[in-house]
Order: structure tokens, then sequence, then C-alpha cells
């Protein structure tokens, strides 16, 4: 259900419940106007009821006067009776149930009689005592017919206004009721709404939460087609493109803290480069410069051993080691190429090779034995040349398994390689002008 849907629900829903109560509110202020005009003709009754019994009061005061004294003038008081009469005529519209019992039509006999009673009695000098007896008993005749009548309107009158009155009660109830189905059905609709509406948006404030602290594995409902389901569906893929984001910049990170720490490594390394050139300058002294150049390449590039090979063009086959720092004596030591392999094949080549599994290697299978034997797992071997000539050959041996030379460690050995390279050739040049010079001297 879309929200533009929940709205017009939640707007039937209030035009709904004030439809309900205002047509309860009409309903109502019908009964209130029925009941006032119940009440207002009970009302006129009672005063016609009350106007009828006056004069038929009086009526019976002028009959027990007339008992009394028959000398009395009555046509002055016959008028009074046909009012009661009338009186009496005008409960009828009032009195249908006491008319079907004939006790209003018995009444209205009684006094119709007690009048010609009366008529009979005028300018009698002396009534008989049975027509006395007789009035007497129609008097009381009448006013038991009287009681019986006012006891009976009493009680229809009370009917009516308790009927009036429940019936305001019946409508209050009704009021109550619809309240109260109102009141349940707007609270009905509201916990609807607010599941509906304010659960999800709650839902999605905790994920903005989430994803602000830099959690970005975020769980929202993306499987409605409501705006709420859009919306959800926006701000995760919002989520996942900044996950992205955050890892590609990671990794960048990580990548950008490398190559800072390879820079700093090759800082070092250059600087490390520029020691050796300044140590290695500082003398003339062949054997003083490959102690040097040695010693502070093994530190470099980091292995166990580290040598240099000289290679004599007029015997190819063997090589003197000028220095080395694993020292077996004094003096160059005279080695037969045949079991080094690899620097015969640098002095040939004139190019650097690399052995990165001395047992496994090929070209290293018929000294494998003896490498292991010696510790030599792995090794690289750099020719050294100034002005394409071969000044020899810087060895680097490790010993560790899986201790591979990097690039960056056959770069470093070219360097030292150029820089060794020079210095061997002046240190030659100083030695050969040197001997030059002494025969001279002597």
């Amino acid at each position: 259900m879309s929200l533009r849907q929940k709205s017009l629900l939640a707007l039937l829903g209030v035009i709904s419940s004030v439809a309900a109560l205002g047509s309860l509110d009409l309903r109502n202020l019908g009964l209130s106007q029925q009941t006032e005009r119940d009440l207002e003709r009970v009302s006129q009754e009672r005063r016609r009821l009350q106007e009828a019994w006056t004069e038929l009061g009086l009526v019976l005061a002028l009959a027990e006067q007339v008992r009394e004294d028959p000398s009395l003038h009555l046509p002055a008081f016959l008028p009074g009776v046909q009012d009661a009469l009338d009186s009496l005529a005008g409960l009828r519209g009032f009195g249908e149930d006491l008319d079907d019992q004939g006790d209003l039509f018995a009444l209205r006999r009684e006094v119709i009689t007690l009048r010609q009673d009366l008529e009979g009695w005028a300018g009698a000098p002396s009534p008989d005592p049975g027509r006395r007896e007789a009035l007497d008993r129609r008097i009381r005749a009448i006013r038991q017919l009287q009681w019986g009548a006012s006891r009976f309107f009493n009680d229809r009158f009370h009917a009516m206004s308790l009927a009036a009155h429940r019936r305001v009660q019946r409508s209050y109830v009704w009021l109550f009721a619809t309240l109260c189905v109102a009141i349940l059905f707007a609270a009905g609709l509201g916990f609807f709404l607010n599941r509906s509406m304010l659960g999800p948006l709650e839902n999605l404030r905790i994920a903005a939460e989430r994803v602000r602290a830099g959690d970005t594995e975020i769980g929202l409902d993306t499987s409605g087609d409501d705006e709420f389901g859009r919306v959800n569906r926006a701000f995760v893929e919002m989520s996942r493109s900044l996950r992205e984001k955050l890892e590609e910049e990671r990794r960048l990170n990580r990548e950008l803290d490398r190559i800072n720490f390879h820079l700093e490594e090759e800082k070092q390394d250059f600087g490390r480069l520029v020691e050796i050139a300044r140590a290695a300058a500082s003398t003339l002294e062949l054997d003083r410069v490959l102690d040097i150049l040695t010693s502070r390449a093994m530190e470099i590039v980091g292995c166990f051993r580290c040598s240099v090979f000289q290679i004599d063009p007029a015997d190819p086959d063997h090589a003197l080691v000028l220095s080395s720092t694993l020292r077996v004596k004094e003096g160059p030591l005279r080695l037969n190429l045949a079991r080094y392999p690899e620097i015969r094949a640098c002095a040939t080549r004139r190019t650097a090779i690399q052995i990165d599994d001395v047992a496994t290697d090929e070209q290293m299978r018929e000294v494998a034995a003896m490498a292991g034997e010696a510790g030599v797992a792995s090794l690289l071997a750099v020719p050294m040349l100034h002005r394409d000539r071969l000044q020899g050959v810087l060895s680097f041996l490790r010993d560790g398994p899986q201790e591979y030379f990097t690039e960056w460690d056959r770069r470093l050995a070219d360097a030292i390689a150029g820089i060794g390279a020079v210095c061997i050739a002046n240190a030659m040049l100083y030695g050969a002008a040197r001997e030059a010079r002494q025969p001279v001297l002597a």
C-alpha cells in the first residue's frame, strides 16, 4: 500500500467517523425535538385535566349545596355544569384507553344525570327524601369515577414522561457507544498508520545513524512497492556505493602506505648506495675497495654471503675470488667455473643470472647437492661492467626457503655492481700507475 493510499485511508476514516457522529447528532436532535413535543403534550393534557377536575369540583360543590338548600336559584349554576361536561368531552382525545373501558363515558353520563336531577329540583318547595338519597349516591359515584380517572391519567402521564426520558437515555447510550467505536477505530487506524508509516521512518533513521557511525552493512525491507520501499532501495544502494567507495579508499590508503614504505626503503637504500660510493671512493686500494663493496652490499641486498669474482680472459674456465664476506684463506682463491655455472653464465652473457631455487633449477642440476650442503637456497649473479669491459661478477647467496630476490633487489645489485666496477677500474688504474712509477724512482 502506497503512502498516498494510506493517507486516503486515514482521510476516509476521519470522514466516516465525523459522518457517524454527525448522523448520530442529527438523530439525537430529532429525538430531542420529539421528546420536547411529547413533554409539551403531557403538560397541556395535565392543564386540561386540571381544568376539567376544577370545573367538576365546582359542580359537585353546587350539588351538595342544592342537597342542603333546595331553595337555591339553580339556573345561575347550570352553565357551570355544562362547562364541566365540555371539559370532560375535551379529554376524549387524550384518554382513548379510558374511553374503551367506559370510565370517562360513565363519568360524563353521571354528570349529565346530575344536571337533570338538579334541573328537576329547580322550584320544588320540598323534595322528598328519596330524591335526596339518589343525589347523594350520584355525587359519590361521580367522585369514585373521578378518582379512577385521575389515577389512570396520572399513570398515563407518568408513562409518557418516562418513555420520553428513556428515549433520551437511549440516545445518550447510542452516542456513548458511537463515541467508543469511533475512538477504537481512530486508535486502530492510528496504530496501523504508526506501524506502516512511522515504523519504516524509524528504521530509516536507525540505518542512517549506523551509516554515519561507519557501519554500511545495513538491512532494510526493500520488497515493498510503495514510497518507503523505493526510499529503502535507494538508501541501500547509496550505502552499498558508499561502502564500495570506503573500501576503495582503504585500498588506496593501503597502497599509498605501501608505496610510502617502499619509498622510505628506497630512500634508505639510495642513502646506502651513496655511502658505498663515498666509502669506495675514499681509497684507491683494491683490497680495501672490494672489502667495503662486499660488506655493504651484503647488508643492503640482504644475504648471507657476497663475493666478487674476476674472470681471466686467457683462462675462461677459472675465476679468482677477489673478495668475499666468507674468507677461507688469505689471497685470491682460484675456482673452477665448472662448479659455478651461474658465474660462467653471467660472465659469458654479461647479464644478471637469478636462480630462485637451486635444488630444482635445471642449470644447477650438477652442483645442486654441493650447493645444498653449503646451505645455498637461491642466488643472484650480476656482471660488473665499466665501459663495456667486464671488471668482475658480483655474487649474492641466500639460505632461507622462499626468500627470492625481488626486482628491487636486482636493481640494487645492478647499482652496486656499477659502483664497484668504477671503483675497481679506478683502483686497478691507480695500481698500474704506481707500478709503472716504481722503476723510474729506482
